[in-house]
């Protein structure tokens, strides 16, 4: 009875997990690093395939999808970590 049930919830997870990677939103990916290594993470990230590239203060930005943050986190060699934005919002006084 118990297997049957996980077996139920793992087919569930998997369907949720298809519908929401078929949305392709684009998401905005944050890779953070050290300060004056900017350049060389935008020619790694170039070198990747990856040519729009923000540089920002001891980060750079990109475009992209669930794919690429995990493709990201396992190729990077010179960054710290990968951000995901998931919510922007204002905050007023």
């Amino acid at each position: 009875m118990e297997n049957a049930d996980f077996e139920k919830r793992r087919q569930l997870t998997k369907l949720e997990f298809k519908k929401y990677n078929n949305k392709m939103e684009k998401l905005t990916i944050t890779i953070k690093t050290i300060f004056g290594v900017e350049e060389v993470l935008k020619e790694e990230l170039n070198e990747l395939g990856y040519n729009d590239v923000t540089v920002l203060n001891r980060a750079v930005q990109i475009q992209g999808d669930w794919k690429d943050v995990y493709y990201l986190n396992l190729h990077l060699r010179c960054a710290m970590s990968v951000l995901v934005e998931v919510k922007r919002f204002k905050i007023r006084d």
